[in-house]
């Protein structure tokens, strides 16, 4: 019936990640879902740009590839330095400016 398709939680379903799992009840596929190994993932790098995504077994042997990451983190660091170099003079020029604007009204 349609009831036991797709309302009954005791009914089997299929992951929907393909891992294989046919037998899961309904009520404890959002629990296998927070596990499955072939849930889609992202690097945990994607922070400092790297933009690999695959299912969590993939990410996984992804983000043994120190080198590449590293090479990730270098540029991250590189443009981060940069930034900061560029606001320090920005803020050292707002500094000047805010001096000269207090002696000009004295």
């Amino acid at each position: 019936t349609e009831h036991d398709l797709e309302l009954c939680p005791e009914a089997p379903v299929t992951c929907p990640y393909a891992c294989g799992r046919q037998d899961l009840k309904r009520r404890l596929l959002d629990d296998h879902k927070a596990i499955c190994p072939k849930k889609p993932a992202e690097c945990q790098f994607k922070i400092l740009g790297c933009a690999f995504t695959g299912n969590t077994e993939e990410v996984k042997r992804h983000e043994q590839d120190v080198g590449a990451h590293f090479q990730v983190l270098l540029e991250c660091f590189t443009i981060y330095r940069m930034q900061t170099r560029d606001l320090q003079k920005e803020i050292e020029d707002l500094r000047k400016s805010a001096e000269e604007l207090k002696r000009n009204q004295e």
